[in-house]
């Protein structure tokens, strides 16, 4: 349940602030004043304003416009001196710490319809939890400490920078104005205007003043200050007409700059190519992305895209071609939010899929216009589409559309709802209306909304206008409410003469229980679902809406040998088919014989369909298994990526059967070795790169001997001085080979951790830490656990849920005796964790999470529900308990139902399952 509405008074809406800033790189303090000018709509003696974490030491109000019926109101305040201007100090200012706020009172009026500047003094803490303006640490080539400082203010933590009305409708413009150390450079979301040398104290400061920014959002304001490199290009793009040259910069710590000219090159073209797809200019004369020390993922902010190192910077010798791919995916995203999310920007947070959901649909088509070879719509299949299939298949996922109220609220959205089932049924109306029409849609909604809010509703509205058909009847439910529908064939009618085959079929709502009440069923949603089907002939021509909850399509189609039909060719929409198991046997036959009927998404879509009716109990899961053999000769790198996923997760369930789990490592095995021995280990070949990386993983995990040997073989020649020893490709398998080998721990932990501290690029790191977690040493493990994981000052925080993830994944003798030390010291040192990382509850959740899923058995699902509940402690503690996990609540809730799925798919099948790999050695 979403909690009590926070949102400010109404009588007052900010148009313009005028901000100055004085950051501490040293102390972790700075000081700021801002000007905010205000329309005030209602007579009013306080004004409310966002703020948290800062003191407000000094306000004052002054009159810049008032009505004529307000102007006797104003006779009676004092006047500046040097303005003459009406204007009061305040008489009270009352910070409310529960709902993030500062209430300025006046002893007089201020009067309806009027203009006035609010004045404010304030000071802050540059907290080191990479939220608002926060400090960051690296260390430099002499091995010495640098800080700077840097911001994060989505979705709602302006208000801990500097006083504001911190809602995402309240737009307005802003000036800014830092005053830094000099020799620093400062950088923010406009072009530097003027710079002056000034001196406070006994310090030299320079003053950095910066344009005016367009009229946005509070969350998307932006600074950074410290120690700076960067490279630089120009973007010139071709349309539309107004579209000027814009100078793109890639900003780094001083070393790593030309770790930049991928970034900057990505940047500059996907640049150009969004403004020539949408045809609207980009909006400000420069794009600076930076890449710092610490932060969670990255922030689109105009005009000053922040970046974790990992996310921006590629090495072209020492990163992988994953992080390549990736470093390209993520600036698509954050550089398509410049126009959705920046230029249009939701109206309010329930509706933050128009943001999410398109920045990652139309992100995957820049990467894919930039980079077909990489296949991205296939990708964004096996990711976006089958997250957002998993998790809108539970009973405590959420609408798109979902009501929210407070910061808590608002940060357990950015889910795969928000991101991957937006981004699904974007795909979807893409699909149906065709990529034309749905683009001039766009852009229709674009330009109408330019420097507005806007809202679903406006959204569908511009596809109907380009389309002509009602887009709003067709998408309402695929927004407004929970899940997503299965469709199940009830009936085959086979015309002979017209060969022709019409289909009866049913729409209900898919739930990964399988559990799907008659209530429910009856009271479920009507998905207006718009499909085509792929016969032996190729896509049939019509595409078919099921909008009612039983309806028939008939489609010309001729029975043969080798005949078949599949519903939803391509997997464009976002709901299962439930074939009969004699349909299913016609499909997996022409699988067997001719693959390539079927696209990659066909193939996908399959795959995903059958294990998920596996898991609910709506189908055997031998049809899974039998299914997955007769990919034993597939060849695309996606599909095979699905196939490893599904083996995996056949493994964690079955987790306590080891003749199961020897079982899927033979199938796995049996699919993927001969790659390896085919494509070997030396990295030649781009084209097979990918699958060559994929197989060596897939068997290192299948614990294949040779596979191991050769990873651990490499690592000691690395560990011993020889650079070259392997490709980065497979680098976290080497290190990870040499961490679960090891035959000397303690030396393999100091190695890798020196690694992690010093390494050429940050994936390098992160893979050193992961390897870290995956000691078999258990007293290494138990020290990770007291001594690193939750000190920033040996693990940053950032990084701290790869180490955590990695622990309580660890598959040593000892895992299980692990698993209980980190609960038994999560359930101890709660409190100590629940300070370190309220603000970063992903960190929480993950830690939480991961013991969960990693130990699946009934006990440790009851102990999860019992421990955010704070079931067995004191009324007052278990109130706190639950106050610290609400942020997390709706995560954990949706594991905890995830866990027992998979409890009940593990003892409905658990006999059948093990029989099958027995008879299948």
């Amino acid at each position: 349940m979403p909690g009590k509405s926070r949102l400010l008074p109404q009588n007052a809406q900010p148009t313009h602030y005028n901000l100055t800033l004085v950051p501490g790189l040293d102390t972790a303090k700075f000081t700021g004043q801002v000007s905010i000018s205000l329309t005030v709509s209602e007579a009013t003696r306080v004004l409310v304003a966002n703020v948290r974490d800062l003191s407000v030491t000094k306000a004052s109000v002054a009159v810049l416009r008032v009505s004529p019926g307000g102007l006797d109101r104003v006779q009676s305040w004092p006047k500046d001196p040097t303005t003459h201007r009406a204007t009061q100090d305040s008489s009270s200012i009352a910070i409310d710490n529960g709902n993030e706020t500062v209430a300025i009172e006046f002893q007089h009026e201020i009067p309806a319809i009027s203009k006035v500047v609010l004045h404010l003094e304030f000071a802050g803490t540059h907290f080191e939890d990479l939220r608002s303006f926060y400090r960051s640490s690296y260390l430099a080539d002499d091995g010495s400490k640098k800080y700077i400082v840097t911001t994060q203010f989505q979705a709602a933590d302006a208000r801990r920078c500097f006083p504001c009305w911190d809602e995402p409708n309240l737009k307005a413009t802003f000036d800014v104005q830092l005053i830094v150390p000099k020799g620093l450079i400062a950088l923010s979301n406009t072009e530097v205007v003027e710079q002056e040398d000034l001196v406070i104290g006994n310090k030299e400061m320079r003053l950095f003043k910066f344009a005016t920014t367009p009229i946005m959002c509070t969350y998307l304001l932006a600074f950074c200050v410290g120690e700076f490199d960067y490279i630089e290009g120009v973007a010139h793009p071709k349309s539309p007409a107004d579209a000027k040259p814009v100078t793109c910069r890639v900003y780094t710590v001083p070393g790593k700059r030309e770790q930049g000219r991928f970034a900057l090159d990505v940047g500059i073209k996907t640049l150009e190519f969004f403004s020539e797809y949408f045809d609207i200019a980009y909006s400000i004369p420069k794009l600076d992305q930076i890449a710092v020390p610490e932060m969670l993922g990255a922030m689109e902010n105009w005009g000053l895209v922040i970046y974790e190192e990992g996310a921006l910077l590629v090495d072209p010798e020492k990163s992988s071609a994953n992080s390549k791919k990736m470093v390209a995916s993520v600036i698509c995203h954050e550089l398509a939010h410049q126009w959705f999310g920046n230029l249009v920007t939701m109206d309010w947070w329930k509706e933050l899929w128009l943001n999410e959901g398109f920045a990652t649909y139309v992100g995957t088509f820049a990467v894919d216009y930039l980079f077909p070879e990489w296949k991205s719509f296939d990708k964004f299949i096996l990711n976006s589409m089958n997250r957002a299939l998993v998790l809108d298949g539970l009973r405590s996922s959420h609408p798109i559309e979902v009501e929210v109220n407070t910061p808590k609220d608002i940060d357990q959205i950015f889910d795969g709802i928000s991101y991957a089932k937006g981004a699904s049924i974007i795909r979807l109306i893409s699909s149906y209306l065709g990529p034309e029409v749905f683009m001039n849609g766009v852009r229709i909604y674009l330009k109408r909304f330019a420097f507005k809010n806007a809202t679903t509703i406006d959204l569908w509205n511009a596809c109907s206008e380009a389309s002509g058909k009602d887009i709003a009847k067709i998408m309402k439910e695929w927004t407004e409410v929970m899940g997503y529908p299965m469709v199940t064939i009830l009936d085959e009618e086979y015309d002979e003469t017209a060969k022709k085959l019409t289909l009866t079929l049913e729409q209900k709502r898919f739930l990964s229980t399988g559990d799907l009440t008659e209530e429910e069923n009856t009271n479920g949603a009507l998905w207006s679902i718009p499909f085509s089907v792929l016969t032996q002939e190729g896509e049939y021509s019509e595409s078919f809406l099921l909008d009612q909850k039983v309806g028939k399509i008939t489609f010309d189609y001729e029975e043969r040998s080798n005949s078949f039909w599949k519903l939803n060719s391509s997997c464009h929409t976002l709901f299962r088919v439930n074939y009969s198991d004699a349909q299913l046997r016609r499909i997996i036959r022409v699988l067997s014989s001719n693959r390539h009927v079927f696209t990659v998404a066909d193939r996908l879509e399959l795959l995903m369909d059958v294990f998920a009716f596996a898991e609910a109990g709506l189908s055997s899961t031998l049809n899974a298994l039998n299914l997955l053999k007769e990919f034993s000769n597939e060849t695309d790198i996606t599909v095979l990526q699905k196939i490893r996923e599904y083996t995996d997760t056949i493994k964690k369930v079955w987790v306590s059967n080891k003749s199961v789990c020897d079982g899927i490592d033979r199938l796995a095995s049996s699919i993927f070795y001969g790659k390896v021995l085919e494509l070997g280990y030396e990295f030649k070949d781009e084209t097979q790169d990918s699958l060559r990386t994929l197989a060596i993983s897939v068997t290192a995990g299948a614990k294949v001997k040779p596979v191991l040997e050769e990873l651990h073989s490499r690592y000691l020649k690395f560990r011993s001085g020889e650079e070259n020893a392997f490709h980065p490709n497979i680098c976290d398998l080497v290190f990870n080979a040499g961490s679960t080998l090891s035959q000397t721990p303690m030396r393999d932990f100091e190695f890798l951790y020196n690694i992690y501290l010093t390494g050429a690029t940050p994936a390098i790191k992160v893979d050193a830490l992961r390897a870290i977690g995956n000691t078999n040493d258990f007293e290494i493990a138990k020290l990770l656990v007291e001594k690193y994981l939750f000190d920033s000052d040996k693990v940053k925080s950032g990084d701290v849920m790869y180490l955590a993830r990695a622990l309580i994944g660890n598959n040593a003798d000892f895992s299980n005796n692990l698993l209980a030390y980190i609960q038994n010291y999560v359930v101890t040192n709660w409190t100590k964790l629940y300070e370190l990382y309220k603000t970063q509850p992903y960190t929480l959740s993950s830690i939480l999470v991961g013991l969960l899923l990693a130990n699946l058995n009934r006990p440790m699902v009851e102990f999860m529900e019992g421990f955010v509940n704070g079931t067995g402690l004191p009324d007052n503690q278990a109130l706190q308990r639950r106050k610290e996990t609400e942020g997390i609540s709706r995560a954990l809730a949706q594991n905890i139902e995830k866990a027992k799925t998979s409890l009940n798919w593990l003892e409905r099948e658990n006999e059948k399952v093990e029989r099958w790999f027995n008879q299948n050695k």
